[in-house]
């Protein structure tokens, strides 16, 4: 008799739930020992390595507060100053070294450039501890093996040979077009100027990458910090001061505290290494518990509604991930008009700027308005309640476009001016609010999942309002914003009534069960049109404005401006 075939779908069920068991158990293998560690930091009925009980009978913080008040045996907080001086050197040292030779190596041509970077691949294809003895020497032979210059070694062994790992940073600096530096030097700006101003501003997220990068090695380095250091206990780093809790001499009454010290030292790095995705895990977590809390609702609920706020973020990014290169592409003309004092240039610019953001980002938040329905249910593909749902997020997310290009915009401004912190300050102060927002709406029954793209509205206002507080304070060349922006509304409007009779039009036609693809491209095309044409009428956009964007003087004939 033929056995009967396994379907497919029990298949891969199977396959799955493998998988799933697998990952769980290595999970599992990969996290006991620092809950381990973490558990026994807090252990009080012993201060030894063996214990009967994977979990303290007693908790007690006399191992973390013994660590700082005991220096008799082990001076941890000189430990710990030690390490965060000799990183922060580091740190900085490091940065500037890989920054110069990413930036020599992608826009400088020379004549061994090429011999440099294989060179220092095959390098960086050893061990660095191989020569750690030939450092040694070096630095014995230069005096700094000896009192208060131990630090100044350990900062010249951290950071010296940060050059040859420049190669992620220059791979991000290939990526910005050389034609910014190009223009920016034709206006005036010298070679370091346009590295300052220009590709600085660019590389932030690889700048941010690399600081975090050299900030933790100096943690978690042992081999050098040992040679180096020797016997000289006031210059011990946590690395050796951790070790040296772990020997035999002290580990029986030290080693609960050695868990104290090793939880401790792992803060800033975890603290550096996860930056703002804490925000964002944060409040998936926030809406989805309230959910399933105040809301009352099953897994499987709110599982489903996670879902349809995530195709409408989605969705929403769309349009976003447009916006963001043309507010940075105006970037280096802020900045080329700054270095040669030029204020008048500087407020045209930055006002040009303003007309292009809104001339994107006001179609685009009227269009989903009014098309959030015809949207979800093609993309989305939902139907009933779910249409329903996804159609009244999307139009919330619709009007996040309009403040994400404002903020986009007004971020480029201050970071042209050299207040570049401000922005980041803004948006970290008012994400924490917008978790309690979204925790707080969320966790209403009578508004539920809507509550998150409604927090994020609030969240954006509040964070654009910031933005052009500040920009009125501390940009000289204040430009007129308002007017610039609201100039894109009319032709904005038209096209908003246009689209909403040809999408009228046709549902009286098809039926809202027709054609999902003509009930939601025709809308569209024909509001595309009528916008480009109320644009070129009612003078939204001009012929300087073009010439900020790519192929610009192209769209400015083809407009006729």
């Amino acid at each position: 008799m033929a056995k009967k075939p396994v379907s497919v779908k029990k298949q891969k069920m199977v396959t799955d739930i493998v998988v799933h068991v697998f990952l769980v158990i290595v999970a599992i293998v990969w996290l006991i020992p620092f809950i381990w560690i973490i558990a026994h930091s807090f252990r009080g009925e012993s201060t030894g390595m063996y214990c009967a009980t994977f979990f303290p009978k007693e908790f007690t913080l006399d191992n973390y507060i013994g660590l700082f008040t005991d220096k008799a045996t082990m001076n941890f907080p000189k430990m710990f100053m030690n390490t965060f001086i000799i990183a922060c050197f580091s740190c900085i040292i490091s940065t500037f070294f890989v920054l110069a030779v990413s930036y020599s190596l992608s826009r400088v041509k020379w004549s061994m450039r090429k011999s440099y970077m294989d060179m220092a691949m095959v390098i960086n294809l050893f061990p660095g501890f191989m020569s750690m003895v030939a450092i040694y020497f070096l630095l014995k032979a230069m005096g700094l093996t000896e009192g208060n210059r131990i630090p100044i070694a350990l900062v010249i062994c951290f950071s010296a040979g940060a050059g040859t790992g420049f190669h992620v940073m220059k791979g991000y600096m290939d990526t910005i077009p050389k034609a910014l530096d190009e223009a920016a030097m034709i206006d005036g700006c010298t070679r370091w100027q346009t590295f300052y101003k220009i590709t600085l501003p660019l590389c932030k997220p690889m700048i941010v990458y690399q600081v975090i990068t050299a900030f933790m090695g100096p943690w978690m380095d042992f081999i050098f910090a040992k040679i180096i250091v020797r016997a000289e206990s006031q210059y011990y780093t946590v690395s050796i001061g951790l070790w040296r809790m772990l020997e035999m001499e002290y580990i029986g009454n030290w080693f609960t505290r050695f868990c104290a010290g090793a939880v401790l030292v792992a803060i800033p790095i975890t603290i550096g290494s996860a930056g703002l995705q804490f925000l964002t895990i944060i409040e998936q977590r926030l809406y989805m518990g309230q959910l399933l809390t105040a809301n009352g609702l099953s897994q499987d609920t709110a599982d489903t509604l996670k879902g349809i706020y995530s195709m409408t973020m989605t969705i929403y990014n769309m349009p976003c991930a447009f916006i963001a290169p043309i507010t940075i592409s105006v970037l280096p003309a802020i900045t080329a008009a700054l270095t040669v004092a030029d204020t008048q240039n500087v407020r045209e610019t930055e006002e040009s700027a303003a007309r292009i953001t809104s001339l994107i980002t006001l179609p685009c938040c009227v269009g989903l308005l009014i098309l959030a329905r015809p949207v979800m249910s093609l993309l989305g593909g939902y139907t009933g309640w779910k249409l329903d749902l996804a159609a009244n997020l999307m139009r919330l997310l619709a009007i996040c476009i309009f403040l994400q290009g404002t903020i986009q915009y007004t971020n480029t401004v201050m970071q042209a001016h050299g207040f570049a912190h401000i922005p980041v300050i803004n948006m970290l102060s008012t994400g924490v609010c917008k978790l309690l927002v979204v925790y707080l709406l969320v966790g209403n029954p009578n508004i539920g999942i809507v509550g998150a793209p409604l927090g994020a509205v609030l969240g954006y206002t509040v964070i654009m309002i910031l933005n052009l507080l500040a920009i009125r304070k501390v940009v000289p060349q204040k430009p007129r914003l308002l007017r610039n922006v609201l100039r894109s509304l009319p032709a904005a409007l038209i096209m908003g009534a246009a689209v909403f009779l040809c999408y009228t039009l046709l549902i009286r036609l098809l039926g809202e069960d027709g054609s999902r693809i003509l009930l939601c491209g025709v809308p569209i095309a024909v509001g595309g049109c009528v916008y480009v044409l109320c644009a070129v009428v009612f003078k939204s956009i001009t012929a300087e404005d073009c010439k900020l964007l790519p192929k610009g003087e192209k769209i400015a004939k083809l407009l006729k401006l």
